[in-house]
């Protein structure tokens, strides 16, 4: 049986719903928003990329905003560094810009205080797998006076 228009439009506006709830509740990116179409049943590239759209321009989803509530969220809650941010937001398809954009809400100050507090709590190896860069790490542990482990090789780039 066919849907009728009527029926239609309260099913469209019905999932656009669900989709603002679902994007006023946190900050999402376009991966997540594609990922929650998918598991409410809307298929295909066109049909998600016009609901992405709509949420953007209603102002809903805005990857650079997510990018900034991202960097302050991961630092301020999980500790992490900008190498393991970087990375979280490469994983999600953020533009280079917008991952410069969140970056820059990190307060070097407090950056600096939350990596030396990891590197004296944890270990050279935790604050490593935080994401702290280890030039960085090595230089605040001759200051705190703790020992400095291996390097793990890896460099990322800033974006």
């Amino acid at each position: 049986m066919e849907q009728t228009l009527k029926d239609r439009a309260a099913d469209e506006a019905a999932l656009f719903q669900k989709l603002a709830r679902y994007c006023a509740y946190q900050e999402r990116c376009r991966q997540d928003v594609r990922l929650k179409l998918s598991g409410l049943g809307v298929r295909g590239a066109a049909e998600t990329a016009r609901w992405i759209e709509r949420l953007e321009a209603e102002g809903f989803l805005d990857e650079n905003r997510f990018a900034r509530a991202y960097c302050r969220g991961k630092f301020r809650q999980n500790h992490w560094g900008r190498r393991k941010i970087i990375m979280g937001l490469r994983a999600k398809g953020i533009s280079a810009g917008d991952v410069a954009d969140g970056l820059s809400e990190i307060d070097a100050g407090d950056y600096e205080s939350t990596g030396r507090a990891v590197l004296q709590t944890k270990g050279w190896q935790t604050a490593l797998s935080r994401g702290f860069e280890a030039a960085l790490l090595r230089e605040w542990a001759k200051d705190l006076a703790v020992e400095v482990g291996e390097d793990d090789g890896e460099e990322v780039e800033a974006f």
